[in-house]
């Protein structure tokens, strides 16, 4: 930067416009930009799309890392302890696409793939069991190897055999 642009105290075109006494409207100047605006049809099909192929799952702000794992749940640290305790075989696994009661196409991400049994598992606490019930609904007729585990003892105590 320039000594007379430092002294000025004018570093980019924003800082410009100011002194100038322009107004500044953009995205990045004013909270407000969005306000009363919505998104097309068009540019809401393409977020969608980008959505639906990707791979990438929504974490929560408290992760947790196990042997370099991340899981967003101490219910699924537990469960993730059980699994090895009990030498059974898993993966955080990519997005299985579901179909709502509308028709609307979305990504289910499952916490856990049993790759030797052909299984997921789901730890959800019972305030998220009733919050996405019909979700499950859908998703557990559509699939029959998603195992929704509702306790912690149940991550705890998981038994294969009681799938």
């Amino acid at each position: 930067m320039n000594l007379a642009k430092k002294e000025s105290g004018i570093t980019n075109q924003y800082d410009k416009a100011k002194s100038e006494g322009k107004q500044i409207v953009s995205p990045l100047t004013n909270n407000n930009y969005w306000k009363g605006r919505k998104h097309t049809e068009k540019s809401k099909q393409l977020m969608k799309e980008k959505a639906l192929s990707s791979p990438h799952r929504r974490l929560r702000r408290g992760i947790i890392e196990y042997n370099g794992i991340m899981l967003d749940s101490s219910w699924e640290l537990e469960l993730a302890k059980r699994l090895d305790e009990c030498n059974i075989t898993w993966i955080r696994p990519n997005p299985l696409p579901w179909i709502d009661k509308d028709g609307i196409i979305h990504n289910y991400f499952p916490d856990f793939y049993l790759p030797e049994y052909n299984l997921y598992l789901d730890p959800k606490n019972p305030q998220v069991i009733k919050v996405q019930n019909e979700k499950l609904k859908c998703l557990l007729s559509q699939y029959d190897n998603i195992v929704i585990l509702n306790s912690l003892e149940s991550c705890k105590n998981y038994n294969i055999s009681n799938k």
